[in-house]
């Protein structure tokens, strides 16, 4: 019994990790100050999201893929609160 509960446990782990480690797309998860609308958020999402992949460094020497896609978040996240799109809390 404790070694099904092992695997189970590492999955659920593993899981979390992934999904805290992406940026969030969702409509509903930002706060609109401007009250622009849901057409324009999701015009200013494609448009952050491109702008964060085109401009992620790469990889330098031992940087993991957590410290990049940290990185690209940010430049993401950024991205939006210049359009005025803030996250939530």
């Amino acid at each position: 019994m404790k070694y099904k509960i092992f695997p189970f446990n590492l999955y659920l782990l593993i899981g979390s990790v992934f999904f805290a480690c992406t940026a969030d797309t969702n409509y509903q998860s930002y706060k609109d100050l401007k009250k622009q609308g849901e057409k324009i958020f999701i015009r200013d999402l494609s448009s952050c999201q491109h702008f964060s992949n085109e401009n992620i460094k790469r990889s330098e020497g031992s940087k993991g893929a957590g410290e990049i896609q940290r990185e690209k978040n940010f430049i993401f996240y950024r991205c939006m609160k210049k359009n005025y799109w803030v996250l939530k809390e």
